[in-house]
């Protein structure tokens, strides 16, 4: 695997809480929910806080429940003139056919939809079963993609269900209508931080993207592609990345089993070189994949098998997708105390006119 060549400057994406409304209930939610639901100027100067340090390529917007400001779309237009890629992290739960032609013609790239393991939901039954979550997850990722919108999933990994990140990733590599995951280890914020004078007993996460790194290869035989290490420089990687091209034809796939290399790190510097920062969300190009893994098959010294795959897609007209798998280690706290999490973060946000980890935005000054 390679080390993300990004630096707290040069990561390329952030995120934008535009509202604390929320219509769902979360079981791992860290969010202090309130009614709080912030102008579209405010946004924009959020934005603005973080273009002055960091070179942005891709925005999130989140909540609470980002779907329920009532401006949305005129934020999503404000951020693309801003000459910025738009992701729309959503419950899903009321993205309609009344909504989805506004985002696409606001300019949303992809939706990011967070279904996920006990969330409280009417559209799922009481006690659902993994099936039935991944039932809707695909059900509103193809409304999604219906609009020619991208779609993505949101999802939080439990100490008591990791089992279930095998049907997650089975179901991903299934659906053509899903190629990006960005999975977040659970963890109970709050109590990493000391309130009121009083030290709190921290809960930390169970699950670690060690266990990720070995089920992904037990599993589906996958490399991780690249890393962000941890402030401590622990051999825990703090932020993992999956790259792998897959080819579909109705249910059945096929999916290239990518290893990183040297090659993988020089055409991340090169997109840099060419758009002037480093790319966070890419749009799906099955030219722009061709290209890479014909050259991972070179510098891997492993030619024919990718010719093969390439092959197999162009002369058995099967579509060719990228999936993008992205896991999240909670932050950590020492015995002494301290906090440690990702070298630098790669989901910053703002508050009070400065940037923080999102995960901990709402415990720290």
């Amino acid at each position: 695997m390679i080390k993300f060549p990004w630096n707290k400057q040069t990561v390329p994406h952030c995120v934008l809480e535009i509202t604390r409304n929320c219509n769902l209930s979360c079981k791992a939610c860290y969010r202090e929910k309130c009614d709080e639901t912030k102008s579209v100027e405010k946004i924009i100067n959020e934005l603005k806080i973080i273009e002055k340090h960091q070179k942005v390529h891709t925005v999130s917007l989140t909540g609470g429940e980002p779907t329920l400001h009532p401006q949305l779309c005129e934020i999503v237009r404000q951020i693309k003139s801003r000459n910025h890629k738009v992701s729309l992290v959503t419950n899903g739960f009321i993205l309609d056919d009344k909504i989805l032609p506004q985002l696409k013609s606001a300019g949303v790239d992809v939706i990011m939809i967070h279904v996920d393991e006990g969330q409280k939901r009417p559209d799922l039954p009481n006690n659902p079963t993994i099936t039935d979550i991944n039932n809707l997850r695909k059900k509103i990722a193809d409304k999604v993609v219906s609009y020619e919108i991208d779609a993505g999933l949101c999802v939080t990994i439990y100490d008591d269900s990791i089992s279930n990140i095998q049907k997650l990733i089975q179901l991903i590599f299934e659906s053509p209508s899903i190629n990006f995951l960005l999975a977040t280890h659970a963890v109970e914020i709050p109590k990493v931080i000391e309130k009121t004078g009083t030290k709190e007993v921290f809960r930390a996460s169970l699950t670690r993207n060690s266990h990720i790194l070995k089920l992904m290869k037990e599993n589906f035989d996958l490399n991780c592609y690249a890393y962000i290490p941890s402030k401590d420089q622990t051999e825990e990687k703090a932020c993992i990345s999956y790259f792998i091209p897959v080819i579909h034809n109705k249910a059945k796939y096929i999916y290239y089993k990518m290893q990183s290399c040297w090659a993988d790190k020089m055409l991340i510097k090169l997109s840099k070189i060419i758009a002037g920062r480093y790319m966070y969300y890419c749009k799906q190009d099955s030219i722009v994949i061709w290209i890479q893994v014909l050259i991972n098959g070179f510098a891997k010294l492993n030619f024919l098998n990718s010719a093969f795959f390439l092959v197999k897609s162009m002369l058995r007209n099967k579509s060719l997708r990228g999936k993008r798998f992205v896991f999240e280690n909670a932050p950590i706290i020492s015995s002494k105390g301290k906090i440690s999490c990702c070298d630098f973060c790669p989901n910053s946000t703002v508050r009070n006119g400065k940037i923080v980890p999102v995960c901990l935005a709402d415990y720290i000054s």
